[in-house]
């Protein structure tokens, strides 16, 4: 009798690639060969395609741990503790297919996280890390290259009254910072804190007179494309990414807000709006999550309370947060700040 059964490669192949990352972490530790093939460039990419439908939420608590959350139905589930801690001081600058970016300006660190992995990469000193006088600002965004399928770390660094501004760009492959010196881009000042959204095959970034600013990761040059007409950008405003498409959440005190979506990206593109539920059914939100289908997006709101917004529909359910404190956690009556949403990605950041 056999003892068991000799599937074709291809077939292997395909089943691994539809298998969650927890399970693969564990196959690594079968052969060196299993390893060798989990870790090729083309089978990261075709899990990653056939898998980001399985999306996570990551939140930090007080005490400085990371969570990664699940959701299901009206429950939001702590998944498991990360191993990983970031101080009050750092800002998430940037988040892309699973890899997300953190910013450290009181260590003067960069660095690069996996959460699937739980892979980190502290980034070298940047090329103009020590810039010239009258700088205006420092931003960041973390953006994939599909013509060179590599992930880029751009850094800009705006200076006072100057259309030229200083461009850094880290691509993990290399390992190493590439400066651009004096590119050409119509002046702005960025009003929006976060870092820039990846979409298309762009970093965007919000910026004043209601102008999104759009750095092309592939021909490496800017472009600037309007807000929506009758869209204000006031202090609550924000850009998000969902599924591909660009959008702005605008709200003010005198109406419920929207959620603005960007159809056919770029200069022939068009906005649609979709009006956001009563306030009274959510807060003022935040942050827009993520979204999945039946026009659905997962908000949370300043008192980190989680609802799914039906856009179409125009109406909300509150979701509530199930599980205790895991081990690791100093924080004696954590709140779980979420940081934006993240899918299973297997590549490695060396």
């Amino acid at each position: 009798m056999s003892n068991g059964v000799n599937l074709p490669e291809d077939v292997v192949e395909d089943i691994l690639t539809r298998l969650p990352a927890t399970s693969l972490g564990r196959f690594r530790c079968v052969s060196k060969p299993w390893r060798a093939r989990i870790s090729h460039p083309l089978f990261v990419r075709t899990h990653l395609s056939r898998n980001n439908h399985r999306k996570r939420v990551l939140a930090r608590s007080d005490g400085g741990c990371l969570y990664s959350l699940n959701f299901d139905n009206n429950v939001v589930g702590i998944a498991k503790i990360l191993n990983f801690q970031v101080n009050a001081s750092a800002k998430f600058q940037g988040f892309c297919n699973g890899l997300v970016l953190i910013v450290d300006d009181d260590n003067r660190s960069v660095v690069l996280f996996n959460p699937t992995t739980q892979e980190s990469s502290e980034l070298p000193v940047s090329t103009f890390e020590n810039p010239p006088r009258r700088i205006h600002d420092v931003r960041y965004g973390l953006g994939y290259d599909s013509g060179t399928d590599g992930y880029k770390v751009v850094k800009l660094i705006l200076r006072r009254w100057s259309s030229n501004i200083l461009v850094d760009i880290y691509e993990i492959k290399s390992g190493c910072w590439r400066g651009l010196k004096n590119l050409s881009c119509p002046y702005f000042k960025l009003v929006w804190r976060g870092g820039g959204i990846f979409v298309n095959g762009s970093l965007h970034w919000l910026a004043a007179r209601n102008t999104i600013i759009a750095f092309n990761l592939a021909e490496e040059k800017f472009s600037e494309m309007p807000l929506p007409s009758g869209c204000m950008i006031s202090r609550r405003g924000q850009l998000v990414g969902l599924d591909g498409c660009l959008g702005t959440i605008c709200w003010s005190e005198e109406d419920d807000g929207g959620i603005w979506l960007m159809k056919e990206h770029g200069a022939a593109g068009f906005w649609i709006r979709f009006p956001l539920p009563e306030k009274g059914c959510g807060g003022v939100p935040a942050q827009g999550l993520c979204s999945l289908v039946d026009g659905e997006i997962l908000l949370n709101d300043y008192l980190t309370r989680y609802f799914w917004c039906n856009v179409q529909e125009r109406r909300s359910r509150k979701m509530r947060l199930c599980g205790g404190l895991p081990q690791g956690d100093s924080s004696s009556h954590p709140t779980y700040r979420p940081l934006g949403a993240f899918v299973e990605n297997l590549a490695r950041l060396t």
